[in-house]
């Protein structure tokens, strides 16, 4: 088994405090980023309501913590959008130009739209006038209709301008509203909730009322849907909750088709004339019994494990997935979103940025968070770690052993074995001198790997104390050291550099360790040393030194701070930062925070880039779902 030392919090500048092992970076140039760009920011949730344009070209999700997203494309060209705005309990969507009108209700009853153009820019905001609750709001054909709790219907542009006002006549109530494209009915309720009457509302310049139509059977007042066509209606009968489909030719009919029972609140919805859905948790199709093949008690349901209530827009139904979509149609399910959402471990390698998703997907990013290289490995690991740019070292569990392998990522099914040990208490790696190391009891096992014929070289075991930390070291930089092991007592760290054996007490508990061997410590009375001198008193954040020490990135609760010296260069605030690493040369900031990545100038303190998943697209097969689960620092850029 791997037992963790959780001492070493941050050695090097390529330190993940969740780990022990730091991969310390080789000295290049990393190429420039072009601009600021934030990409990849999933949900922070589960999707819990979708709403859809008409065309079905584009959508608009919220999630179960506040966190709003514009869908500019369901085809998986582009990814989702951020979108700032007042907390909503029910939203919708329509096109607006080339852009879109997005309208949000909160709990109050109050609505707020917002206009977005093609980029996804906010370009204009209004409140909805009118100091009566609104209990719905729909969107369709560039403008939103409102029923409000004095049973009246609004039509409201795009600037929150009423433009079109009708009421119920005395006595009726007025239990929901139902539009697809151009068609647009009012359902009227009867005392007990269900209803049989249904009213056109004609949506020109200005609405007015239409024609009544009296439906064949009762059906739950909230529950109807109308066709894109304006040719059928669809409910969940009364009694039975049954899905019901009326034909509304000279004479309105019940159409035959297949068996479909609506939960209750649950939402429908016509994809076409043949077929409705039942848009709850586990979609539910009905179909026309006319259409080919059809079986009167067979729901055509295709997997779809949706997390969200859905809507329908063009041919498809769109329900929330975890923190992306699922695109339903009768016969297929497809999944809209990132393969890959937050890292595990993120460290420089030469130009690129080697990121874990997990132990089995492995990545590359370059300087503007992109990324340009992915591995994916068959067979789970039970841990694994990039070294340069095509390789892994893998641990394996087998049987009772743990079996160390190098694999060539671009030829996986050919590993080198390194090894089986009863336990490994931390894994290390000094990319200069392309040393692996493992911790195993009072020995440190070490190999020299060439990764240009993915091969290794068993080196002689190190001696060190079994309850010790220890990082390896590149003796060219570290006057000749090639390991650095740290022992803590009640007194504080004790360092021993491994070039001649004599330990030396530091002031306080060990934090870092840099390329160079300087040893930065803080001690009870929250001072922070260098190699023994103060260099800041009342700290409480952690170093993240560069290859030189000479700079340090300092990770606190209030995001990140550079020093130089003993001085303040800048402070840029971030939420929930873990780690940070510099560059190469030194002239980047890269920080692992609350569900991704940011890249800071080190000069500035300026985001340069931020990212928070990968690999965007739209797949057949289901797809990472999990929502970071709070505001991720891709929000937190938006801000």
């Amino acid at each position: 088994m791997r037992r963790l030392v959780p001492v070493l919090l941050a050695i090097g500048c390529g330190h993940d405090v969740e780990r022990d092992a730091v991969a310390a970076p080789a000295r290049t140039s990393v190429l420039a980023a072009p601009g600021a760009s934030v990409r990849g920011a999933p949900h922070a949730g589960s999707i819990r309501e979708v709403s859809v344009t008409d065309a079905g070209d584009a959508a608009l999700s919220l999630d179960d913590v506040g966190a709003i997203r514009l869908w500019p494309a369901l085809d998986g060209s582009r990814e989702p959008i951020p979108v700032v705005a007042p907390a909503a309990a029910h939203a919708a969507i329509t096109r607006d130009g080339d852009g879109w009108l997005v309208a949000l209700l909160d709990e109050a009853g109050s609505a707020h739209l917002l206009r977005i153009a093609r980029g996804g820019a906010v370009v204009g905001r209004a409140e909805v006038a009118g100091d009566v609750r609104i209990d719905q709001l729909v969107a369709s054909g560039g403008n939103v209709l409102v029923r409000r709790a004095d049973q009246s219907v609004e039509q409201i542009d795009a600037r929150g301008s009423v433009i079109g006002r009708l009421v119920a006549d005395p006595g009726e109530r007025l239990a929901a509203i139902a539009v697809r494209g151009d068609s647009a009915i009012a359902v009227i309720a009867d005392v007990d909730g269900t209803a049989k009457t249904v009213r056109w509302i004609a949506r020109r310049e200005r609405i007015a009322w239409g024609a009544r139509v009296t439906l064949p059977a009762a059906v739950i007042a909230d529950s109807v849907a109308v066709a894109a066509s304006g040719k059928r209606i669809a409910g969940a009968e009364a009694k039975s909750r049954q899905l019901f489909v009326f034909d509304l030719g000279v004479k309105p009919a019940v159409v035959l088709g297949t068996s479909v029972q609506v939960a209750a609140d649950e939402p429908l919805g016509f994809v076409d004339d043949a077929h409705v859905v039942a848009m709850g948790a586990q979609p539910r199709w009905w179909t026309d019994a006319n259409e080919p093949k059809p079986d009167p008690w067979s729901v055509t349901t295709p997997p779809n494990p949706a997390t969200s209530l859905g809507a329908v827009g063009a041919g498809m139904l769109v329900s929330g997935y975890g923190g992306g979509l699922a695109l339903a149609t009768p016969t297929r399910t497809r999944y809209l979103g990132w393969q890959d959402v937050g890292v595990q471990t993120a460290t420089f390698e030469g130009s690129r940025i080697a990121v874990t998703f997990s132990t089995t997907h492995l990545a590359w990013l370059d300087a503007a968070l992109t990324e340009t290289r992915r591995a994916d490995l068959a067979t789970p690991p039970a841990y694994s770690q990039p070294v340069g740019d095509h390789h892994a070292v893998v641990e394996r569990q087998v049987g009772s052993d743990l079996q160390l392998e190098l694999v060539d990522l671009d030829h996986p099914q050919h590993p080198v074995p390194l090894g089986q040990f009863k336990s490994i208490s931390r894994l290390d790696y000094e990319p200069h001198t392309h040393v692996f190391g493992i911790g195993e009891g009072d020995k440190e096992q070490r190999w020299v790997l060439d990764l240009a014929t993915t091969s290794a070289k068993r080196l002689p075991a190190l001696t060190i104390r079994a309850d010790a930390s220890l990082r390896l070291l590149d003796p060219a930089r570290a006057h000749g050291a090639n390991a650095v092991m740290i022992a803590n007592t009640e007194e504080g760290s004790v360092v021993t550099m491994l070039r001649d054996g004599t330990p030396k007490k530091q002031p306080g508990y060990l934090l870092a360790i840099d390329d160079e061997g300087h040893v930065f410590t803080r001690d009870g009375a929250s001072t922070l040393y260098r190699d023994g001198v103060a260099i800041e008193k009342g700290n409480v954040d952690l170093p993240a030194p560069d290859h030189a020490g000479k700079l340090l990135a300092m990770i606190g609760p209030g995001g990140v701070r550079l020093l130089d010296g003993t001085t303040e260069r800048w402070k840029q605030p971030i939420w929930g930062v873990s780690s940070a690493t510099f560059s190469d040369d030194d002239s980047k900031v890269l920080v692992r925070a609350t569900g991704g990545l940011v890249m800071l100038d080190t000069v500035t303190g300026e985001r340069t880039a931020t990212a928070c998943a990968w690999s965007f697209g739209l797949f057949d097969t289901p797809i990472a779902t999990a929502g970071v689960g709070q505001g991720s620092v891709c929000e937190d850029s938006e801000r």
